[in-house]
């Protein structure tokens, strides 16, 4: 051994000393103060991984193990097969209820309920005489799982160690089926040369798409809905070839992640957006049961749900087709296609934007969750219309009784028991809750899926199969809507706070995660009822206090710092840097547009003619930031098709 490596060797047990010690102080304070910070992993004394040998439960550990590789943290090369007494440093066990006693585990386990799900799981940290231990057991493997992707957001990686607090969480979800819809906005509304055209996933590389659920399944999904869409932007020839590769390396990659995975396709609009095909008309029937056969042969031997919807866009009422009795048949006719290759396909009706299915319910229902976005349907009057065929409301004459019924966009009581009256499985389809698709813009959502997805009642638990959560741009900072919603389906009582900061801390690190939460905070798009704005007018928006307080998150943003070595725990498809960069960019942005206003209102209060109030916002548009990260600094021809634009920044200052 030469003269540098063996002062390299004795540096090593310097180091190794230094954090074996570390580790047994930590016993001493852990007796007194229960939810202390807890360090679990450094980059000396390597995690012992302790699991099963069983594939699936082996699955998970060699998981972890590459999670704490990839952010150079010690982990031993050999899962261990129990909990051993003399080793010297962190042990995280993974288990299901089936091995726990054989890894001789300490930690003494809750009787999991008969009724529980599946996916309950126990996560416990605490501090043992020898190191930290944490332990996830799972009621089933697919709880184990579960832990597993709830650990990812517990744990706080500082570039030098990995922490936890220490303590017990136990959970048991609140929707079974918590379902990710990955949505193309982008493909329809940024033109092919737009730099926001990779905001559309297809556009992506089959790798990236592929790994592209996997974080989906950290954020507490166990499900993904995509969409082919062919008449979304009207797609042929080559674009519908890439589209189709695109969508099957994402659904192999949710699997990848034993996801279960819904296909989406309007019922009635084949090839363009509001063109309907009629059911009953010979010609157009054939036309659609090719498209079916099509559609079939590319999927069906690789989802497990096929989902049907008529009415947004579609609804033809040619020849006798109408909202209650087609639907129905388009679904059936979709269902038998796919069962023909793959028998253990599901299917489901979504009257997302179908009023029209209650006007034939025996008792009036309340349709608020129509609104604001379809007010015609929300003030429908008719209900109890009498049935052809000798039919009865959602009975098995149109469509199998296998087949569950999806309700518009968030819980309904009425909806959902008088769905659960006829003997039908009762899913959800969210929509406009997570992210705004009808303009390219940023839409940052905390509060409105707070305020949405915290309403449903207990009762819910066991009326409703799953709930969907949609995400239409790709790659932008709004993901955190999709994190809370995918916590809130765990648990509608979840607190807002505590979510908003697990997902900045494991997202930017510890010592980024108060100035990353301020910024998202002063850029969200508003509340439940304003988050479509294109960004946020609180009431002080344009006076002292607001810019103000705008100045400060952002000289606290400007400390943000990521170094080139250091990984978020999720599997973002981009680096996060771009992330910080967006909400910077917007911020900037926004404080722009209220300095004009201030300054205007301020013209206005004192008098100040129509010329001075134009010369105060052309030079305000004049030393607008130059940012083009931000879909809204330009909405030109080349940045977005004319039908989805929104006011940019400019003509925000020229409105004032």
């Amino acid at each position: 051994m030469n003269k540098c490596a063996l002062t390299i060797c004795y540096v090593m047990v310097i180091l190794f000393l230094i954090s074996t010690v570390s580790y047994a102080q930590q016993s001493a304070s852990q007796k007194t103060e229960f939810n202390s910070r807890l360090q679990i992993a450094d980059k000396i004394i390597p995690v012992r991984i302790v699991c099963s040998p069983a594939s699936e439960e082996f699955e998970m550990a060699q998981y972890i193990t590459k999670f704490l590789r990839e952010r150079n943290f010690a982990v031993q090369s050999k899962v261990a097969d129990e909990l051993s007494d003399s080793y010297i440093g962190p042990q995280w066990v993974l288990a299901t209820t089936n091995s726990y006693k054989s890894l001789k585990v300490n930690v003494v386990l809750p009787g999991f309920p008969k009724s529980g799900r599946d996916e309950a799981f126990v996560m416990d940290s605490h501090q043992s005489k020898n190191g930290p231990e944490v332990v996830l057991v799972g009621k089933s493997i697919s709880g184990l799982r579960a832990a597993v992707a709830r650990f990812i957001s517990k744990v706080a990686n500082d570039g030098n160690a990995i922490w936890i607090e220490a303590g017990r969480e136990e959970r048991d979800p609140f929707i079974k089926l918590r379902i990710l819809t990955a949505s193309n906005a982008a493909r329809r509304q940024a033109p092919k040369e737009s730099p926001f055209r990779e905001a559309d996933c297809q556009t992506w590389s089959l790798d990236r798409l592929r790994a592209y659920p996997e974080m989906f399944w950290q954020f507490g999904y166990n499900g993904m809905q995509v969409d082919e869409d062919r008449g979304y932007g009207s797609v042929s020839g080559e674009d519908l070839a890439r589209i189709q590769n695109a969508l099957k390396a994402m659904i192999n990659g949710a699997r990848d992640y034993h996801m279960f995975v819904s296909l989406s396709q309007w019922g009635d609009c084949l090839f363009n957006e509001g063109e309907a095909y009629c059911w009953n008309d010979p010609k157009q029937h054939d036309v659609m049961l090719s498209f079916m056969g099509d559609l079939a042969s590319n999927y069906a031997s690789i989802v497990d749900n096929i989902t049907i919807r008529v009415g947004d866009p579609g609804g033809c009422t040619r020849n006798g087709c109408d909202f209650y009795k087609t639907p129905q048949q388009l679904t059936t006719a979709y269902l038998q296609v796919f069962r023909k290759i793959n028998p253990d396909i599901s299917g489901t009706l979504s009257i997302w934007a179908n009023a029209g299915v209650w006007k034939y319910c025996p008792k009036k229902v309340d349709l608020s969750n129509y609104a604001p976005m379809f007010p015609g349907q929300a003030n429908q009057k008719e209900y109890a219309l009498p049935l052809q065929d000798g039919a009865s409301f959602l009975d098995e004459t149109y469509m199998p009784k296998d087949v569950s019924i999806s309700i518009n966009r968030f819980y309904n009581t009425d909806q959902v028991e008088a769905i659960l009256n006829t003997g039908r499985i009762v899913d959800i389809k969210g929509w406009y809750i997570a992210d705004m698709e009808m303009i390219n813009n940023i839409c940052i959502s905390m509060q409105a899926v707070d305020k949405i997805l915290g309403k449903m009642p207990d009762k819910a638990r066991d009326q409703v199969r799953s709930q969907s959560i949609e995400l239409c741009f790709d790659g932008w900072p709004e993901i955190i809507g999709q994190y809370i919603a995918a916590q809130k389906l765990w648990n509608p009582r979840f607190d807002l706070e505590t979510l908003k900061k697990e997902y900045c801390v494991a997202a930017f690190g510890p010592k980024n995660a108060d100035a990353m939460l301020s910024l998202y905070e002063v850029c969200e798009n508003g509340d439940a009822d304003t988050y479509i704005l294109p960004i946020p007018k609180p009431s002080d928006f344009g006076t002292a206090d607001y810019n103000a307080k705008l100045r400060k998150v952002l000289t606290e943003a400007g400390s943000v710092k990521i170094a080139s070595d250091w990984k978020p725990n999720y599997a973002f498809p981009v680096p996060v840097q771009k992330y910080v960069d967006m909400l910077n960019a917007r911020a900037r942005l926004i404080l722009a547009v209220s300095e004009a206003k201030e300054k205007v209102e301020a013209l206005r209060k004192s008098g100040g003619d129509a010329n001075a109030i134009e010369e105060v916002k052309k030079e305000a548009i004049e030393s607008l930031p130059v940012l083009p990260i931000d879909p809204l600094y330009k909405q030109d021809a080349s940045i977005v098709h004319p039908g989805f634009k929104a006011p940019s920044f400019t003509e925000m200052i020229e409105h004032l």
